[in-house]
């Protein structure tokens, strides 16, 4: 333990570091997907059919998300 010179505190050289092999915790939301995320904005008139759509899907019914990527699905499957 060596003091700084003209300081009144101690410096305890090599301590108050990061442990190794702790990782550190990320800020922010954890992830909940394994696919990248994508933004997207909807027109009125597209977002009120797919709401159409989500009403008459049989119980349980998808969430948003989850009826945008069912219709993308049916969509690149129509597409040869």
């Amino acid at each position: 333990m060596h003091p700084c010179p003209g300081s009144p505190f101690r410096y305890l050289k090599g301590e108050g570091g990061a442990i190794a092999g702790d990782k550190k915790k990320k800020i922010g939301r954890p992830s909940t997907g394994i696919g990248p995320n994508v933004g997207l904005r909807l027109y009125p008139e597209m977002d009120a059919a797919i709401e159409a759509w989500i009403a008459r899907q049989p119980e349980p019914k998808p969430s948003k998300p989850e009826a945008i990527r069912r219709l993308v699905a049916l969509g690149l499957a129509g597409v040869k």
